[in-house]
């Protein structure tokens, strides 16, 4: 593996390290102190917040990324573009929530959710920052923030938890951490990066359209995500959407730990795309990294599922240690899934890619509707597990073909 690609997969592991076990103790302190109720509103809460962020998002920053490793020159162009966006985007996205929760639905839960939306759109405001730094390989300072953001995250969270054992206090110091996490970036950009640049709406437009592709990948792979919440939340209730969230919100975090390493390959493999035995060779360099982080994390989730329940969450999750038991292979087929995935996006291939996603996520919604009523949770797990093998099948058959179109190319220019 590249020494880059290392040193920044070692920051953006480390960050998401520690990101993830911020956010996996405050799961444990939330489920033990609140119960698996409170548990499913959390799930349902970040659920909806992850839908949000990705229509905020709008797909800016793997174009953005993409672009800016190509043509540094552009980072601060696209950095302040994005954020602008991000922020019309996002107003426009908070206020229904906003109005519902104030005239129609104001249960603590329905608070909670709106705090959450909150934290996801500010973090989607940061991340267009935390792209131009991504662009110049740069992870140290996307690392930082992120680290302080979650710890923020979790103290907060732990003190509202113990003195309030209030879903809504919880919800406040979401929004503080996604304040503070906001700060931080803005002051490292200011530092390291910014350059005086006018808003272009000729250029924002062309971002928009070229993002796209992008744009509706992250739509449809948060509805993926948030599918088997809300369908269980919606069936069964509060109480086995907990149970559910307790196993499948842990293994995402555990996943969160690999995933910079295909964040910190993406620069290069847009760098190489076009270069055959360079991109096989960042290929075939990260692919070993991931598919051992991927076995490690089946083995750590999913050879003692009771076990493991019991220490996390003591009694009364034990529908939790059979997701764990199901879902134990979903380490692996995530790991190199997002490899395919990054690589399929740094090719220029991202309509391909929405393509399989698309497919993915109707299999998967559809087999939870299914699967869900005919065996609980544990369809849930099947319906996961079943629609990561169909990306898994059509993304390598498509990248292959790339690949091998790149050899003939270069046979023919021989």
């Amino acid at each position: 593996m590249p020494k880059k690609i290392l040193a920044n997969s070692f920051f953006l592991a480390a960050s998401n390290a520690a990101s993830s076990l911020c956010f996996f103790l405050l799961l444990i302190i939330l489920a033990r102190i609140l119960g698996q109720e409170a548990l499913g509103q959390y799930g349902v809460a970040m659920a909806a917040a992850a839908i949000a962020a990705s229509l905020t998002e709008l797909g800016l920053d793997g174009l953005a990324v993409r672009e800016s490793s190509r043509d540094i020159s552009q980072t601060a162009k696209y950095a302040k573009h994005s954020a602008i966006i991000r922020c019309v985007a996002g107003t426009a996205i908070f206020l229904p929530p906003l109005i519902a929760t104030i005239f129609f639905w104001q249960s603590a839960a329905a608070i909670f959710a709106l705090m959450a939306i909150a934290y996801a759109l500010l973090r989607a405001i940061s991340y267009s920052f935390k792209a131009a730094f991504r662009g110049h390989e740069k992870m140290q300072y996307e690392a930082i923030p992120t680290t302080v953001g979650a710890v923020v995250v979790l103290l907060g969270g732990a003190i509202a938890i113990f003195f309030w054992q209030s879903i809504v206090a919880l919800g406040i110091a979401l929004v503080v951490a996604g304040l503070v996490e906001l700060a931080i970036v803005l002051a490292y950009y200011r530092k390291k990066l910014w350059q005086k640049t006018a808003f272009d709406k000729v250029f924002a437009k062309k971002m928009l359209i070229g993002a796209a592709p992008f744009w509706l990948s992250g739509i449809l792979l948060s509805v993926y995500f948030a599918a088997d919440i809300f369908m269980i939340s919606f069936f069964l209730g509060d109480g086995p959407t907990g149970a559910y969230s307790a196993a499948y919100r842990p293994l995402l975090a555990m996943l969160a730990i690999a995933a910079p390493i295909s964040l910190a390959a993406y620069p290069k493999i847009s760098a190489v795309a076009h270069d055959k035995k360079k991109l096989l060779g960042t290929i075939l360099g990260i692919y070993p990294i991931l598919l051992a982080a991927g076995i490690v994390l089946a083995i750590a989730s999913g050879g003692f599922p009771r076990e493991l329940t019991q220490i996390l969450y003591g009694a009364g999750f034990s529908q939790t240690a059979l997701v764990f038991g199901i879902l134990w292979p979903l380490p692996i087929l995530v790991c190199i899934n997002f490899l395919l995935s990054a690589t399929l996006g740094a090719t220029n291939m991202q309509g391909k890619n929405l393509a399989i996603i698309a497919i993915a996520v109707a299999l998967n919604v559809a087999a939870n509707y299914y699967f869900i009523q005919e065996f609980g949770i544990a369809g849930a797990a099947y319906a996961t597990l079943l629609s990561q093998l169909l990306y898994l099948f059509f993304a390598c058959a498509i990248i292959a073909k790339y690949i091998l179109g790149l050899k003939n190319q270069a046979a023919r220019g021989a």
